[in-house]
């Protein structure tokens, strides 16, 4: 099977202190998971895919749920990492470089 993950930071919206923005937030999460577990299935066929939305930083959630896992692939938001680490050709942001770390 394969495990689909969306991983969002909702202590962040703790400083708004409002349910209704708090739930807008984690229905973005639930769609953008729904269109990754779409397009997995689609490349997998018939096999098994699981979504999970989980709170929590990217990097400690990936880390933490892919404990037994034979393969991670990260996706990208484009945002990078401004350390100036990187390897050419492969390009890894900051949850890349946490998870591989």
């Amino acid at each position: 099977a394969m495990t689909v993950c969306m991983a969002w930071v909702p202590q962040y919206l703790d400083l708004v202190n409002d349910a209704a923005i708090y739930d807008l937030a984690r229905r973005r999460g639930e769609e953008i998971l729904g269109a990754g577990v779409r397009r997995a299935e689609a490349r997998l066929g018939g096999e098994s895919v699981v979504p999970l939305l989980e709170s929590g930083s990217a990097a400690r959630v990936l880390c933490e749920r892919s404990a037994t896992a034979e393969m991670i692939v990260l996706g990208s938001r484009g945002s990078g990492d401004a350390s100036g680490r990187s390897v050419r050709g492969l390009d890894l942001g900051s949850v890349a470089w946490q998870v591989a770390g």
